[in-house]
């Protein structure tokens, strides 16, 4: 079974539309288990997701030595596979990085996504 992590820690909206993702990634192949990290405002959302097995809530207001203490448990727990980045907060990215998640892929666009994706695209 492989794990993947879907970061998409901003807009409501945005959000919505990358659960697509976990839908298509279940149906290639039901050997993976597919997490989204969101923000607060998206628990309600993602919770009635299909496609999405696991949602974990970033805590974007918290201070970030609590959002990194997290994080870190979070990856040392579910050990992912696979992580992408797809919008939101860059410190899971940095985490995920720190954690040696083996494929860490997103959009390039910020100086973060340069540094701490290992399989980038440009928009």
């Amino acid at each position: 079974m492989k794990k993947i992590l879907i970061n998409r820690t901003d807009a409501i909206g945005d959000t919505l539309l990358t659960t697509s993702l976990a839908r298509s990634i279940k149906k290639l192949s039901s050997d993976y288990t597919v997490d989204f990290l969101v923000s607060e405002r998206c628990e309600y959302l993602i919770n009635h997701c299909d496609g999405v097995d696991n949602a974990f809530i970033l805590k974007t207001k918290s201070p970030k030595k609590e959002q990194k203490r997290f994080l870190k448990k979070l990856f040392t727990e579910q050990k992912y596979d696979y992580y992408f980045h797809l919008g939101g907060s860059f410190l899971p990215t940095y985490v995920a990085f720190l954690s040696k998640v083996p494929v860490r892929s997103g959009i390039l666009s910020k100086v973060q996504s340069y540094l701490f994706l290992n399989k980038k695209e440009r928009r």
